[in-house]
């Protein structure tokens, strides 16, 4: 991290991670991996994550300190605690430059293929979930079907559309789709 060293720099490392895969998102067509670009969004996006969480943890840390002589052990314990906590709920929450990249992604994705066909049931999508980590669209009954005929929550569920390489289809990484059909109309 060349010339990121100094305090506040963290920062501008961050920035300057989202623009490259900013960059790279808006020539993906020229990319050989797909699957690169968005391990590369979702990493950048859990660093920006930490980062916060980090900052936030370190300030309890010396207020914590200042109030009493804490022994190194029961603060790396709180350390620890706190960070996971924090970093909990903060995956709970999106953060928005990350969420407009993969929307824009997203449209570029479906103009080149988009089908109002579920991959799994191949009956017509008339309640859109689109999976966050792969992108695919799928009908709500075609994602409840897959994940039961696939038995056991802690068995691997692949997502049924062909090529896809995310091996673990699961309802809470499904989410609700409305302007799947605008999307729809206007390819």
């Amino acid at each position: 991290m060349a010339g990121y060293e100094e305090e506040g720099n963290i920062d501008k490392f961050l920035d300057d991670l989202y623009e490259t895969a900013k960059y790279l998102s808006e020539h993906r067509e020229k990319l050989d991996n797909q699957v690169l670009l968005e391990e590369m969004v979702r990493t950048a996006e859990e660093l920006e994550r930490k980062s916060k969480c980090t900052k936030q943890v370190c300030e309890e840390v010396s207020g914590l300190i200042a109030q009493e002589d804490p022994k190194l052990d029961h603060m790396r314990g709180f350390y620890k605690r706190r960070l996971d906590e924090l970093m909990d709920k903060e995956r709970q929450v999106p953060i928005e430059r990350y969420e407009a990249l993969r929307r824009e992604q997203s449209v570029v994705t479906e103009r080149h293929i988009i089908s109002d066909v579920d991959p799994y049931t191949k009956k017509k999508i008339r309640t859109p979930l689109r999976n966050v980590h792969c992108g695919h669209v799928y009908d709500k009954e075609g994602v409840m079907a897959l994940l039961q005929q696939c038995g056991a929550p802690d068995h691997r569920r692949p997502c049924a559309v062909q090529g896809c390489e995310n091996a673990d289809i699961k309802m809470e990484d499904m989410k609700d789709y409305l302007e799947f059909f605008a999307l729809l109309h206007s390819a």
